[in-house]
């Protein structure tokens, strides 16, 4: 084995790596997942954490997360699917070595914005979790259950047709029954 494809081996296993932990982050906590992944793309464009945590609060998913934005954001960033991106007054990065030396305060005053972008590993699980991609994935995994799954999309996708009440009432069971009377 060359050198250079020895390199690439061992980048190959770091971004294996870090899809994993990326995977193993965004799908721990179900009630977090949907708007990790989301947050995931749409930091594809570098987003100030005010505009990510005003995005993030507009989504439904995010009424049930268990956590804030900041927080999910960083447990993105540590999970290496975000980079956190630190802007000094006049726009510029502030690198590790520009803190160095300066207790917490004159961090906070050196720091006057914090921002957010997907790093490669997170547009790579970004493009291999899209809802496109996993039916595609789930459809290959069970191929004698493909017309059954597509059945059951198409049927989810029809729109509601309308029934009328005496139509339900003549279907109505003994515990439909009762429930509807304790409720009325």
């Amino acid at each position: 084995m060359t050198a250079m494809q020895d390199e690439t081996v061992v980048d190959a296993k770091a971004v294996e790596d870090r899809l994993a932990a990326i995977e193993d982050a965004v799908c721990r906590h179900p009630l977090n997942r949907e708007v990790l992944y989301r947050m995931l793309a749409y930091c594809a464009e570098e987003r100030a954490l005010d505009d990510l945590e005003r995005e993030a609060a507009s989504w439904p998913e995010f009424e049930t997360a268990t956590q804030n934005q900041y927080r999910l954001a960083e447990h993105l960033v540590r999970a290496g699917g975000l980079d956190r991106i630190e802007r000094d007054e006049r726009g510029a990065i502030v690198m590790e070595q520009d803190k160095e030396g300066l207790d917490e305060d004159a961090v906070d005053d050196l720091v006057r914005s914090v921002a957010f972008r997907t790093t490669e590993a997170g547009v790579r699980f970004v493009e291999q979790h899209r809802p496109r991609a996993r039916l595609v994935e789930l459809l290959q995994l069970a191929p004698e259950r493909a017309d059954v799954y597509i059945e059951l999309l198409e049927f989810v996708r029809a729109r509601p047709r309308a029934v009328s009440y005496t139509h339900l009432r003549a279907h109505e069971t003994w515990a439909d029954l009762v429930c509807r009377l304790l409720l009325e």
